[in-house]
This record gives C-alpha cells, structure tokens and sequence, in this order.
C-alpha cells in the first residue's frame, strides 16, 4: 500500500470511488450479488491509513465526501454503498470506532435504504426481505443506531405487503411473518425515539412509520 502513503485523504476516496465504479459494473445489487465487489473493494484500501485517518473529522469528511463536488450522477447507488461499506469494515475491523468508521457507516446505511426502496419500486420484495433486511439490520446492530434497525424491519414489513400469494398457506405465513415484523419494528421506533434526543426532523419521521404502521 506504499501508493497511498503520501496521498491526501481526498485522493485516496476519489481512487477507491473510481475502483469501486469498475468493480460494481454489471453486478446486479437487487439480488444476493448486492456484496459481491465488497472483498476486492476492502482489500485495496490502505488499512494504516484509514486508521491514522479515524481521529480526524476533517480528513474523514474528505475521505468519504471526495465524490460529492462532482455530483451524485457520476457515480450509482451501488457504487457509493460498496464505497461506503468497504471502508466501513476495513475501518471496524482495524478497531477504529471514531470519524470515519461513524460516518462511513451511517452513509453506508443510507445508501442501502436507497437500494431498497429502489427494488421495493420495482416489485422486487425478496431482496428486501432477505439481503437487504439482513445486512441493514447488521449495519443497525454494529452501529447501534436503532433509526437503522427500525428501517430494518419497516422496509421488509412494506416488501411483504406488496408480494402476492397463491395459497391460503402462503397466505397465512405472511400474515404471521407481518405481525412479527410489525412488532419488532414498534419496538425499535420507540428505542429510536429515545435516541433521537433533539431531532426534531427524525422524530417527525418515525412517527409517520409509527402511524403506517399502526394503520395496516
């Protein structure tokens, strides 16, 4: 990695952003493949680095935010999350918990939300309610942010309701795994509320969800 030894922050996110375009072409993120450039993503990021960069918010903000002067349409969404993921885990797993692993993994999050609700638009509700659920739900979970996990569960409870049903069999499993999600994703909302503190526009949002919910 003695490339990215003497190379700024923002040089080092717009190379890892440009990898990250080529490694997600053609890769299909509505499907099990949502990870699948993740490993060759995490393996060509300096890990010295990343850690050095962890204690300071502004090269973390230059690190992550290297693509945002070129705009959103240069890059897709799957591009920005397996950027935003791979240096997430470098930056966890290495046992950094500051600047960049936070930030990293907050926009990571975001950016899989997008995805889902992408998919939920195009009538593809098993991504939703498999990849996408499980690996938000890991990103809420290593986070610790319950925001995270309540979308976790609020956008496979969405998925389910739009999916059809042949049988009275497939009928009544979905009924039952809606109640379980329904419930666990109340549970969260209400945890989430409590972490929000001050945030007024986040608390406006989980209470829309909270009605939604409440009124299916």
């Amino acid at each position: 990695m003695a490339f990215f030894d003497k190379r700024s922050p923002r040089e080092i996110g717009t190379a890892h952003m440009e990898l990250c375009g080529q490694l997600c072409r053609g890769v299909d993120p509505y499907s099990r493949s949502l990870n699948g450039p993740l490993d060759r993503a995490m393996a060509a990021l300096p890990t010295k680095r990343i850690l050095e960069l962890d204690s300071n918010e502004n090269a973390a903000d230059d690190l992550i935010g290297c693509w945002l002067d070129e705009g959103m349409q240069r890059t897709t969404p799957h591009q920005r999350y397996i950027f935003m993921h791979s240096i997430f885990r470098v930056a966890v797993d290495a046992g950094a918990r500051r600047h960049v692993a936070i930030l990293a993994g907050e926009l990571a999050a975001q950016e899989l939300e997008g995805i889902m609700m992408a998919s939920l638009k195009q009538g593809n509700t098993t991504f939703v309610m498999m990849t996408g659920q499980y690996q938000l739900e890991q990103f809420g979970n290593m986070l610790g942010d319950y925001y995270v996990l309540a979308l976790s569960k609020i956008l496979p409870f969405l998925a389910s309701l739009k999916s059809g049903y042949s049988t009275d069999m497939e009928k009544a499993t979905a009924e039952m795994y809606q109640q379980m999600v329904k419930e666990r994703a109340l549970q969260y909302i209400e945890a989430a509320r409590n972490q929000s503190g001050d945030d007024s526009e986040s608390i406006q949002a989980l209470d829309r969800y909270k009605r939604m919910l409440n009124s299916e």
